[in-house]
């Protein structure tokens, strides 16, 4: 926790001492940041303390100590009575990732525009949907590294699929199968790129872009097989 530090002698200077935000009360002047940030002592409702940058205090992005978000969590974690499983750490882990700006991973993900889909904001829901981790070796994997967190696009995958499934090399479900980008490029002859071009540059379906032979469009009917 760092020290009560004296107000800076600038008249421009806005001291917040005293001032309520939310479930906070400003107690004292806690210094800059190395950034050049003012920071502020405050005190919780909850009768904890936190430091907490003036500026998001002004702007209303942090009203408490997390007190709030941590009871809420604890309520869940009781309610499905799954805290500390291994699902239940996956599930908060990829929600981080996707949601949380301050976790390390989220440029990654969040960043980039991947998403966990609404059905999963309940855990009992994503446990429904993916069942149990078959082992330690397993991790959650997304089929396509462009889609959302979604049980149409995610495995439980060992490492060795894990370290497969790149960017570049990615799962696609045609019919019912799901193979990946190099796997179907090498049945239909084709080069991967192909593939790849259809579904990100014009649009295609996974589907349309490994069943519709080369030189058509997913737009002309292709002949029933027989």
């Amino acid at each position: 926790m760092a020290k009560n530090q004296p107000i800076p002698n600038n008249p421009r200077f806005q001291d917040l001492t005293g001032q309520v935000f939310g479930r906070l009360t400003v107690l004292a002047y806690a210094g800059a940041s190395p950034s050049g940030a003012q920071r502020w002592l405050c005190g919780c409702d909850c009768g904890r303390q936190k430091v907490v940058q003036g500026g998001h205090l002004k702007n209303g992005s942090i009203r408490d100590c997390s007190c709030r978000k941590n009871a809420a969590s604890a309520q869940r974690a009781t309610k499905h009575g799954q805290h500390g499983v291994p699902e239940y750490i996956v599930w908060k882990g990829i929600r981080a990732r996707c949601h949380n700006l301050r976790e390390p991973a989220y440029s990654n993900y969040g960043g980039r525009g991947i998403k966990v889909c609404d059905r999963w904001d309940h855990f009992e829901k994503f446990l429904a949907d993916m069942g149990k981790r078959p082992s330690q070796r397993h991790t959650l994997e997304r089929k396509n590294n462009h889609g959302p967190y979604s049980p149409e696009n995610c495995i439980w995958a060992d490492r060795q699929v894990q370290a497969r499934n790149t960017r570049r090399n990615r799962y696609i479900t045609a019919n019912g199968e799901t193979l990946l980008l190099c796997q179907w490029a090498e049945r239909l002859g084709v080069r991967a790129s192909v593939i790849v071009n259809r579904c990100d540059y014009y649009g295609w379906t996974e589907a349309e872009a490994v069943l519709t032979p080369l030189g058509q469009t997913p737009f002309k009917p292709l002949g029933r097989l027989e």
